[in-house]
Formats: C-alpha cells, structure tokens, sequence
C-alpha cells in the first residue's frame, strides 16, 4: 500500500514511462525532449553506449539504469535470454529506480536482446510494486531481417503476459503514414509521439487537472488484466473551423491509420480523453462520446475525461485507449502481420510466428526444475518473492527456438 508523507495534501497518481533496450531508451529520449510534465522518466538498457546519449545535463531528470552485472555493460548482443537473465540479476537496481509509481508504461523494441529478453522481467518487478502496467511492444521495420520479426512475436507474447494491459506500436504503420521518403529519425518519432499522447492524455485523465477527472480506482477496474489493448489518436485544428472538433477529432481517431480499431467491436473497456479550448461546448463533447459508443459493445465501459487548455483555442483532441479486445482475433492478426513483415524481409511467405507458449522446450523444463538451488540464476532480493517473474529458462527455450 502506498503512503503519502502528508495527508492533507491531495496525492496526484504517479505515472512512469520505462524504456528498455535501445528502442526504448530512444523512446524516453524523445519524450523527454518533446516535454511531459509530471512523468517519471527511466531508461534500462545493458549497453552503456546505449544509455549515453542520456548523460548530458539536459536529461539529468532521466533516470538511467545499466544492466551491467551479467553483460559488462557491452550490450546482450540480440541474445533475448541474455537480457533476461541481466535484468534478473540487476533487479533491486531496478525496483530502486521504479519506486512506487501507480501506473507504468513500459517501452521496448521486442525484436533486440534486452528489449525482447528484459522488459518481460522488468514488467514482472513493476508489478510486483503494485503498479498497473501497459506494454508497449515496438516492432521491427519491414526491411528488417525475418528471424527479428519472428523474435518479436515470441518476446511480445511474453511481454503480453507480464503486463496488466498491452498494444503494439507498429514502425511499419509510421513509415506508411510519414511517408517512403522520411528518415529513419523522423519515423520513429511517429510511433513516440503515439506514446506521448497516450501517455499525457492518461496523465490528464487521472492527474486531478481537468473539468472532468477519472480516479484512479476507476482506471485500474479498466486496466487491471485487461489484455490486449489500441490506443488511438485525433486532432482536429483550428483552421479547419470546425464547429464540432471534439467530434472531428474522435473521427479521425476511428480513423487511425497506426492502429487497427476493428478490435474496439469486442472492447470490455475504453478509456477516453476529450482535450479542448476554454470554449469546448458540452454539446460537442457529447458527440465524440456519442461516435465511439457506436463502435463499443453496448456492454463496454467508456471513462471520459475532458479537460479545458487555453493553448488549443478552437481546436481539439482526443485519446483513447481500448483495452480487453477480442485476444485470440486480435493476435492472429497481429502474429500474420509479422509474418508478412518477415516475409516481405525474406522475398517467401512465412507460417505465423509461434506462440509463447507453444515455442518452449518442455525438455529442458525438469532440468531447470530439479536442478540445485545453487544453479538456478537468482531473481530478486529475498527467496520466494519473485514467482511471477518468467524464468530465464523459459525465456532460453522460447527464444532458441526462433534464433
């Protein structure tokens, strides 16, 4: 449970973005430079090198933490059990830099060792502070080789299953909606600024800040298990004159072309937040509900918060963050679009990656079981504290059999 130092000081819920692996460090770079106010901010990565670029005094405010008892340091060389195992041997350093947060986002790219091996480890420990935790699986380029794209669907699926609540940002999708032409930089900014803006809206959702607020018991109902999840974004501008454009914006949310909304037809839970100037009309507001309402099930429970900000005049925007979508249609479509990314990588058509479960090795299961308590790799700071944590064994098994 956690405690407040002083209780007449109303407690705002705490929000920590974590990124891991290089992808993920790149992440928090870029959110760090694009500006959220009241977000923790931690990089983990087992490449010094890596984690570098966060040394300047500018991100001083950036947590940093090198997993380095295992790997020296040097990086898990793309070896996924590599990264699991350094972040099991480095997990106080990480529980010290979570703290207590009350909801974390964390970020990796699943095809790279540490980002595939770690972050399904580190989402394990953030749990276990009692923290919600939402996924952010970043995939591979489609010019990527096809073994990254089929290490990524087997170190999503782990992540899937450390994680109260998951979504997929597809660099693919970035490039299609930026352009052929843009750069590497310039593409991986898109799917970040998808991250930054679910990331804010939550934080204006549950921070106490707008004219309708959530609380936080009422998002953690939503998030708590909630599975496979989209998040979506619109805006409708101010020189556009629209005399609806909370209305404009949760269309062109529906509309996404970086996220599939077909899943919100099997939602359990939306979570909404409608940005707008000091003259956003109720009416409006209530259009933009209205809109996602006929998307949901009937049984789907919609969170809206609004909030009020002088600096978007007659302009709007929304976020909106389905979760508990139909797990099995969903990750078929999601397992095929990998394959066609490591298809279109290889020139041949591939079968769907394996799922984290069916890729273990059952025979190297009893020897990790029974073998002695001095051989088997310790997770945490005391003995039995860290079941829910995936074993590097497992970890080993599932992404051998892809490598």
């Amino acid at each position: 449970m956690k405690s407040h130092p002083n209780p007449d000081v109303p407690a705002r819920p705490t929000i920590t973005v974590v990124g891991v692996g290089g992808a993920g460090v790149n992440s928090v770079a870029h959110l760090h430079d694009s500006g959220l106010p009241g977000v923790t901010l931690v990089a983990i990565d087992s490449s010094n090198q890596s984690l570098a670029r966060l040394s300047t005094s500018r991100h001083a405010s950036v947590q940093r933490v090198l997993l380095a008892s295992r790997t020296r340091g040097l990086g898990a060389g793309r070896d996924a059990v590599m990264g699991a195992l350094a972040a099991r041997a480095d997990s106080d350093a990480i529980l010290a830099a979570l703290g207590q947060p009350d909801i974390v986002f964390l970020v990796a790219g699943v095809a790279g060792g540490t980002g595939g091996g770690a972050s399904p480890v580190i989402a394990a420990l953030a749990k276990e502070t009692g923290a919600l935790v939402v996924g952010c699986a970043v995939l591979p380029f489609g010019f990527e080789p096809p073994r990254r794209h089929e290490a990524a669907a087997v170190a999503r699926a782990a992540l899937a299953e450390a994680c109260d609540a998951w979504l997929v940002l597809d660099n693919r999708k970035a490039v299609d909606v930026a352009g052929k032409a843009i750069g590497l930089d310039g593409a991986l900014r898109v799917a970040d600024d998808v991250l930054r803006q679910a990331v804010q809206g939550l934080a204006e959702m549950v921070g106490d800040q707008g004219t309708i607020d959530v609380d936080l018991p009422a998002v953690r109902a939503v998030l708590t298990g909630a599975g496979r999840a989209c998040v979506a974004l619109g805006a409708c501008c101010r020189r556009r004159s629209s005399a609806w454009p909370a209305r404009d914006a949760m269309r062109a949310a529906l509309e996404s072309p970086l996220c599939d909304m077909r899943g919100l037809a099997h939602a359990k839970g939306v979570l909404l937040q409608i940005s707008g100037g000091v003259g956003l009309c109720i009416d409006d507001a209530a259009a933009a509900v209205a809109l996602l309402e006929t998307r949901v099930p009937a049984t789907c429970r919609v969170l809206v918060g609004v909030a009020c900000r002088e600096g978007l005049g007659g302009s709007a925007q929304v976020m909106l963050l389905g979760t508990g979508l139909c797990t099995s249609a969903v990750s078929t479509e999601a397992d095929t679009d990998i394959a066609r990314g490591a298809s279109a990588a290889s020139g041949t058509m591939l079968p769907a990656p394996l799922s984290w479960s069916s890729a273990l090795d059952s025979r190297t299961r009893p020897a990790a079981e029974h073998a002695p308590a001095a051989e088997r790799p310790n997770v945490g700071r005391s003995e039995g504290r860290r079941d829910n944590v995936p074993e590097p064994a497992h970890h080993g098994a599932a992404f051998r059999a892809v490598s």
